[in-house]
């Protein structure tokens, strides 16, 4: 059983303790949106044969974690390709 607030601690500044232990993952996401720079199977516009199929194609930054959610985008796309939606690009 706890008797007391443990952290920051009773009276403290709890503002400064927040600031003081504070971070974010910076996991950048959504610099290169879908419908903005790529279509909705990672192809980049006016780029024949080049993809991106990581976070940057994101619309909007997730609000669970990125790793998972990359991957799920990145199976879909996959999946597509598998059933023939994308045309591969061959090399001459």
């Amino acid at each position: 059983m706890v008797a007391s607030e443990l952290v920051p601690g009773e009276g403290a500044d709890v503002e400064a303790a927040v600031m003081a232990t504070v971070d974010t993952y910076h996991h950048p996401t959504s610099t290169a949106p879908i419908g903005m720079v790529v279509d909705r199977l990672g192809s980049v516009r006016g780029v024949r044969g080049l993809r991106v199929i990581d976070a940057s194609i994101l619309p909007d930054v997730p609000s669970a974690a990125t790793n998972p959610t990359v991957i799920t985008v990145a199976e879909h796309i996959a999946e597509s390709r598998v059933e023939g939606e994308i045309d591969l690009v061959r090399r001459r």
